[in-house]
């Protein structure tokens, strides 16, 4: 758009602000309708609210948003405040009235409008609410007021639970919330199934393998939950929920309509269905641009002693991907030990050569598993640079651990002193910001064996890169309606699998490279994943390029959920089929029989795997 004199503007106010994901919701929808509006956030320091505030007013802008810390500090500078905001004891949406702003809350609106979007119903429901801050005051008022039948309000400090509970029964007039210490979870009726929403921040990015409760009987209790989190997407919450049969969603959509609610609000122009899920779309794609790691890359941080190498070959053998070592492709390239490096050349010249190596590591396309030094994420650029070149997993461990695991290497100048513990405490904490800043996933593995946190990870990655987008499609079809599941109760999920040429040529064709298997082994294969799955696979076998294509697009039409296809040779040069795959929008997953890395250069090429969510090879 082209900003003039007419430009309105709208913001947001809040401190941090710049994880905010608002301006892509605001500005989508200002260029969609035409209106000549623009959204930017504004970080505000503590105690200076008011001014804010009376600022923004004066300088006229059409609305503001407000975000944590601040939805409760800034009633007092209002003109006025709706009745719901005023309930609930939150704002976060200010609209211009005559003399100053008016207050709304569009969170527990927008909650509301998710959950119907997702055919869950409140009335008459059993909700079970983790958590006793703003945000579970704001849900529980939500919940009484749309008819919950019981509302257990879960939390560590009970006093805290048992004064919300206290409030929103005065509110809603009766007896329907009660407070439960966290620790007593256990004693939820075993009979009851609830609807769960976790509204504390814990398993939010980076500490995202942490929830409040990890007993997996609890989640048996639930039967559908929500987690207000969306960073990340999908939270260990969701995972434990989804695992113990329940449905599982996060806190985008609600983030979504939260900031449709106001754009209504300050534009007057209603936002339809259609416009809504561009949004969300776009959001959804601002979040995979700011999870900036390849795919299917590992990096494996931590301090000396945590065990990076030893999972690294672990890894390397659970996923078929080769495992490297940077300290060691710096020893190759200067033909000295790190230690002669640091010697010779002083600390500043190592970390640089890291850099140097990471920044030529980062420009690779095949998955690997790195293994980075202890030191490598000191350095800030050094950060940036492993976050995109993979998922980083910090392997957290305390000192005493790292202690017993190395107290017998003398090769460790660190241990060489007369208080060994207290020296790695201290180093510990004087990297921990630089390691959890540079993490994607934090990972305590004191008390673990190396093949639990092998397992660990290897749970954690398929969960993020695959799982996380079907059960973003859970319990929704292509046109958003609720889909039955099978007997079990599992979704019954409708996919595609594509053979190109000369896969119907296995066993006969290269049985040192593609095994001795036939085609009809491969089928039957299939069939017996769909019958464990409860899936309905239709599979597809074609040596001409334009009948792949036909296939492709016909699965436009007749409610495919997900691609799984094997283009063979076409997948070196078939900008067409790639065309054809990016033009479907559901799961795509490009898999190779042979381990195309260990192969002739042109076998390396896809020009159709960047338009597919994965590549999978060499897995047989």
């Amino acid at each position: 758009m082209e900003i003039d004199g007419y430009t309105r503007i709208c913001g947001l106010i809040g401190n941090p602000v710049e994880h905010t994901m608002s301006p892509a919701i605001h500005n989508t929808l200002a260029e969609e309708q035409g209106e000549n509006l623009v959204y930017v956030p504004f970080r505000v320091p503590s105690g200076q609210v008011g001014e804010a505030v009376r600022g923004a007013f004066a300088l006229n802008l059409l609305g503001v948003n407000v975000t944590v810390p601040y939805k409760s500090e800034v009633i007092p500078f209002l003109e006025g405040i709706d009745p719901l905001a005023e309930q609930i004891g939150a704002v976060n949406t200010l609209v211009r009235g005559e003399k100053g702003f008016i207050g709304y809350n569009t969170d527990m609106p927008g909650l509301y409008r998710a959950m119907c979007e997702d055919g869950v119903e409140i009335k008459g429901e059993n909700v079970l609410i983790l958590g006793a801050g703003g945000a579970a005051r704001a849900v529980a008022m939500l919940a009484a007021g749309k008819g919950a039948r019981k509302i257990v309000l879960l939390n560590r400090t009970l006093m805290r639970a048992e004064r919300l509970a206290e409030e929103v029964n005065s509110a809603a007039g009766g007896e329907t919330a009660v407070a439960m210490a966290l620790e007593n979870y256990a004693e939820l009726p075993s009979g009851e199934r609830f609807l769960a929403i976790q509204t504390t921040n814990v398993g939010m990015f980076p500490e995202t393998e942490e929830t409040l409760i990890k007993d997996e009987a609890f989640y048996k209790k639930v039967h559908t939950g929500y987690d207000l989190i969306f960073n990340p997407v999908r939270t260990r919450f969701m995972s434990l929920v989804e695992k113990g049969g329940g449905r599982a969603f996060n806190g985008m959509k609600m983030l979504l309509y939260q900031g449709i609610i106001a754009y209504e609000l300050w534009t007057g122009r209603q936002v339809e269905g259609d416009l809504a899920r561009k949004v969300y779309k776009e959001m959804k794609n601002a979040m995979e641009r700011r999870t900036d790691g390849k795919k299917d890359s590992i990096v494996l941080t931590g301090f000396m002693g945590s065990g990076k190498t030893s999972v690294g070959l672990r890894l390397s053998y659970r996923l078929r991907r080769p495992v490297e070592d940077t300290d060691k492709l710096i020893e190759r390239r200067e033909g000295r030990s790190v230690s002669e490096i640091f010697a010779a050349e002083g600390e500043e010249y190592f970390r640089s050569l890291e850099t140097k190596l990471l920044q030529e590591l980062a420009e690779r396309d095949w998955p690997r598993i790195y293994s980075v030094g202890g030191g490598t994420p000191l350095r800030p650029s050094n950060r940036e640079l492993l976050r995109r070149l993979g998922k980083v997993v910090y392997l957290r461990v305390r000192p005493e651990t790292v202690y017993e695991r190395l107290k017998g290497d003398t090769t460790r100048p660190l241990l060489q002193c007369g208080e060994p513990v207290a020296q790695i405490r201290t180093m510990l904490e004087r990297r921990r910001e630089a390691y959890e800043s540079a993490a994607h996933v934090i990972l305590d593995v004191d008390d673990m064996s190396l093949d639990e946190i092998t397992d660990r990870i290897v749970d954690m990655i398929e969960e993020q890169d695959g799982t996380q987008r079907n059960s973003a499609a859970q319990g929704a079809g292509r046109d958003g309606t609720g889909s039955s599941g099978g007997e079990d109760g599992r979704r019954s999920r409708r996919l595609l699998v594509i053979n190109g040429p000369n896969i119907n040529f296995l066993g006969i064709r290269e049985k040192s490279v593609y095994g001795s298997q036939d085609y009809q082994y491969l089928l039957d294969m299939i069939e017996k994943k769909a019958q464990e799955t409860g899936s309905r696979i239709t599979v597809f076998q074609s040596n001409h390029e334009g009948a792949v294509i036909d296939r492709i697009q016909e699965a436009y039409f007749d409610g495919t959920e997900g691609i799984v296809i094997n283009p063979g040779a076409f997948t070196h040069y078939s900008y067409a089929i790639r065309d054809a795959l990016a033009s479907i929008e559901v799961p795509k997953a490009e898999i190779h029989i042979s381990d195309i890395t260990r192969r002739e250069e042109f076998r390396k090429i896809s020009v159709t795997a960047p338009v597919c969510d994965r590549q999978i090879f060499g897995q047989g």
